[in-house]
C-alpha cells in the first residue's frame, strides 16, 4: 500500500516490480496529465513517444479518480489498464499499465490497422513494435489488474468487480433494447418473421447424426419466415454474419455427434476465414450448404468407424501430442484406463497397434508439414520426435512409398 510519506519512493517500487515479473510496460501520470515515471523493455522502439501519449490520454481520463480498475483498447490493438491513485481522499494521478497484445499480430495484419497507407519500412517498424509487446489474454490481463489494485491499495476486489465496470454497459443495452422494439414493431406490422426453430433443429439434428441425404433435403426445402438482418445495407455482410453463426452451431452439431473438439473448432475456423473470402451472395449460399454437409460427411464417417469411448479418446489424445513422445503410458494415464486392456481394444476395434496408429498420424502430420516448406527435413524429424533423420525417412517411406524428400519435390511440380 502507498503511503504518502513514501509516495515518490513506493510509486517507483510499484513501478518496477510489476514490470520486472510481469514484463509490461508501467506509468505512472499526475492528475494534470503530466509523465512522471515509467519503464519500458529493452525492444519497445521509444515507446514513449508523443502517439502512445496522445494515444493513452485520449483513452483515459487522467484528471479524474476512477475507484475500481479501467482496461481499454487503442485502435492500433494495444491494450491499457488505468487504476487511479488516491491517499487520503486526495486524487494524486494514475497508474497506466500497457500497452499489451491479446494476440500476436503478422506482418499483414498492419495494413488492416493502420488505415492510411504506410511503407514498407514502417510496416516494419511497427512489426518489430508488436513483437517486443507481452501476450496477454483477456482474462489474464484482468487479473493483472487485480494483482496491481492490491499491491497499490491492500484491498482484494474481484474479477466481478472489474468485469462489471468495463464491460456492462446500461446505455448500450438501452439501446438495443429500444432497436429490438423498432424491429419487433416493423416485422408484426409487415408479417415478416424468423424462421421457426425447429428448422434449425431440423439441420443440427442431420449434422449430429451424420445423416447428409436428409441434410440435403432439409436445406433444399423451402423456408418459412426469414433469416433476419445481421448488417444493416449490406447484405453481403449480412449473409457473411449469418455463415459465421451457422459454422458456429453446425460445430457444437458435430461434438454432439462424436467429433473431436479440436478438430470441429479447427474445421470452423477455416470455414470462417474462407466465408471472409467470398464476395458474392451466390458464392456464400452455396458454402452454406457445404460446410453443413462436410461436417455432416466427417460425423458420418466417424461413427461408421464405431469406435468406443476410451479408442475416441486415445485417437483425440494422438491428435493433440503429435508433436511430443507420445507412449501408450502417458495416453492411458491421460484416460484413465489399463495399458493392456486399451493396447487390446485398439488393435481390436482400429486394426493396427496403437504404436503404429502414433506412427501413421505422425507421417501425415510431416506430409503436411512438407507441404509448407518452412521446415527442412530434419527439422520436421526433430519436431516430430523420431529418433533421426534416418529412422525418420525410414518410417515415412514405410507409409508412403517414397522418401520425404521425394515427397516435397514431387508437390513442388
Amino acid at each position: 500500500m502507498i503511503l504518502k510519506t513514501e509516495m515518490c519512493n513506493d510509486i517507483n517500487f510499484i513501478c518496477n516490480i510489476i514490470f520486472d515479473t510481469l514484463k509490461i510496460p508501467l506509468y505512472f501520470f499526475s492528475k494534470d496529465g503530466s509523465l512522471k515515471y515509467s519503464t519500458k523493455g529493452k525492444n519497445n522502439l521509444d515507446i514513449i513517444d508523443d502517439r502512445l501519449i496522445k494515444s493513452i490520454s485520449k483513452n483515459f481520463n487522467l484528471n479524474t479518480f476512477a475507484p475500481v480498475p479501467v482496461i481499454k483498447s487503442t485502435e492500433y490493438m494495444e491494450n491499457f489498464i488505468s487504476i487511479g491513485l488516491c491517499i487520503d481522499n486526495e486524487f494524486i494521478g494514475t497508474f497506466i499499465i500497457g500497452p499489451c497484445l491479446y494476440e500476436h499480430i503478422e506482418f499483414d495484419n498492419i495494413d488492416n490497422i493502420f488505415l492510411h497507407k504506410i511503407t514498407l519500412e514502417e510496416k516494419n517498424i511497427l512489426l518489430k513494435y508488436y513483437n517486443s509487446l507481452p501476450i496477454i489474454d483477456f482474462n489474464t490481463f484482468i487479473n493483472t489488474s487485480i494483482l496491481s489494485y492490491y499491491l497499490i491499495y491492500n484491498k482484494k476486489i474481484s474479477f466481478d468487480d472489474v468485469i462489471k465496470t468495463n464491460s456492462y454497459n446500461n446505455d448500450i443495452i438501452s439501446n438495443i433494447s429500444s432497436n429490438f422494439e423498432n424491429i419487433a414493431t416493423l416485422a408484426r406490422k409487415n408479417d415478416v418473421f424468423h424462421h421457426p426453430f425447429m428448422y434449425e433443429e431440423a439441420i443440427m439434428d442431420c449434422i449430429r447424426t451424420g445423416n447428409k441425404e436428409k441434410l440435403i433435403k432439409v436445406l433444399s426445402d423451402p423456408v418459412i419466415g426469414n433469416y433476419g438482418v445481421l448488417a444493416k445495407n449490406n447484405s453481403i455482410r449480412s449473409l457473411k454474419n449469418l455463415l459465421i453463426t451457422t459454422a458456429t452451431l453446425v460445430t457444437r452439431a458435430a461434438i454432439a455427434g462424436g467429433m473431436n473438439t479440436e478438430v470441429a473448432y479447427t474445421l470452423s475456423d477455416s470455414y470462417i476465414q474462407h466465408i471472409e473470402e467470398l464476395n458474392t451472395l451466390n458464392d456464400l449460399n452455396n458454402l452454406r450448404i457445404t460446410m453443413a454437409c462436410d461436417f455432416s460427411d466427417r460425423v458420418r464417417i466417424l461413427k461408421n468407424n464405431n469406435f468406443s469411448s476410451p479408442i475416441l479418446a486415445c485417437i483425440s489424445f494422438i491428435y493433440q501430442n503429435l508433436y511430443s513422445n507420445i507412449s501408450l503410458e502417458d495416453i492411458c494415464e491421460h484416460i484413465n484406463f489399463n495399458t493392456s486392456y486399451i493396447s487390446r481394444l485398439f488393435k481390436k476395434e482400429v486394426g493396427i497397434t496403437i504404436s503404429e496408429y502414433i506412427l501413421k498420424e505422425k507421417v501425415e502430420e510431416a506430409k503436411r508439414l512438407l507441404l509448407l516448406d518452412d521446415y527442412s527435413i530434419l527439422e520436421i524429424s526433430v519436431l516430430l520426435h523420431f529418433n533421426d533423420q534416418s529412422y525418420f525417412t525410414k518410417i515415412f517411406k514405410r507409409f508412403t512409398g517414397v522418401t520425404p524428400k521425394k515427397f516435397r519435390d514431387s508437390a513442388r511440380l
